[in-house]
């Protein structure tokens, strides 16, 4: 809903920004998303293409996010010759690429190796535009904490808030602060507020 894909059934969801909003979306269905007759490079710059912009231009900017979120994929290769976890890249490159106003990104590092991982939570949100909004939908509680401001725990069907967890970790967020003790804090305080602690 908040990406435009579906109307809400009650009340509404509105974004107040001035001038051109641009948002990239890294679905949970990251392989069902990407188009199999474009190359990898298609995939990733085709936001740039509805937009209007030139072909080399493209090219040029779809090489910068590959290059710019370190994912080390091959650019001529179409969707079917590539893994899963490639295909995740390609998906998370393709809403980096318009440096975008919001980021929602659905599982987004789920399929993907410990190192790819670590690199794009260092990466993906600071190559949005300054300021952006995101929003991360994950089970990964390392994942929602190391990229949060605020944890929203969601529980049941249909899904309700069962907690909001503020998270006070300075910026920019590493890697390394995983074992710091803010971190474990406010991990001790999400399991808490689960119930599991």
């Amino acid at each position: 809903m908040i990406a435009g894909i579906l109307d809400p059934t009650e009340g509404s969801i509105d974004v107040i920004h001035d001038g051109p909003f641009h948002m990239g979306y890294v679905p949970q269905n990251y392989s069902a998303s990407l188009l199999p007759w474009l190359t990898v490079l298609d995939n990733v710059a085709l936001p740039l293409r509805f937009r209007g912009v030139a072909g080399a231009e493209r090219v040029r900017r779809a090489t910068a996010v590959v290059e710019d979120l370190a994912l080390d994929l091959p650019l001529h290769a179409y969707p079917m010759e590539i893994s899963g976890g490639e295909r995740q890249k390609v998906a998370i490159a393709r809403a980096a690429i318009d440096r975008p106003d919001m980021l929602l990104l659905d599982e987004p590092f789920a399929n993907l190796d410990a190192p790819t991982r670590f690199v794009l939570r260092e990466r993906l949100v600071p190559h949005a535009q300054p300021g952006a909004a995101t929003l991360l939908v994950s089970h990964d509680l390392d994942d929602c904490i190391l990229l949060s401001d605020r944890v929203v725990l969601l529980a049941g069907t249909p899904a309700t808030v069962t907690a909001v967890v503020s998270v006070d970790l300075p910026r920019p967020r590493r890697d390394d602060m995983l074992t710091s003790d803010a971190f474990l804090r406010a991990r001790a305080q999400v399991l808490a507020a689960e119930g599991v602690a």
